[in-house]
C-alpha cells in the first residue's frame, strides 16, 4: 500500500511537491501555537538577535523604514532587514519571523 502510494507521488511534477510541502509547513505553523515562538528562540539562537527587545527593534525598524502594514509587502520588508541578517541567520527563518510580525494576531 505504501509502495503504491510513493508511485504515485513519483508520477506527479516536483513543482506541485514543493507547493505541497509548503502547504503543509504553514498548515503547522497556523495550527502550532508554540511553533511561532520556537522559530524565535531559534532566531534569537542564530545571534541576529540576542532578545526580544532587539529583534522587536529590528523588525519594527524595518517595517517603519518601509512604511509596510501588511503582509503583502513583506518583501519590502526582507529587502530591508536581509542585508542586516546575511550571513547571520538562514533568510527562511527570517522571512518566517517578518511574516508572523506583519501577520496580524486573529
Amino acid at each position: 500500500m505504501l509502495l503504491f502510494f510513493f508511485r504515485q507521488l513519483a508520477r506527479l511534477p516536483l513543482s506541485w511537491l514543493h507547493r505541497a510541502g509548503a502547504a503543509l509547513g504553514w498548515l503547522v505553523y497556523w495550527c502550532s501555537p508554540s511553533y511561532a515562538g520556537r522559530m524565535r528562540e531559534n532566531l534569537y539562537a542564530s545571534g541576529v538577535c540576542s532578545g526580544e527587545a532587539q529583534c522587536e527593534q529590528l523588525l519594527r525598524a524595518a517595517v517603519a523604514e518601509t512604511g509596510a502594514t501588511s503582509a503583502k509587502e513583506m518583501g519590502a520588508v526582507m529587502n530591508v532587514v536581509r542585508p542586516k541578517t546575511q550571513g547571520r541567520a538562514d533568510g527562511k527563518l527570517v522571512s518566517e519571523v517578518v511574516k508572523a510580525a506583519l501577520t496580524p494576531a486573529a
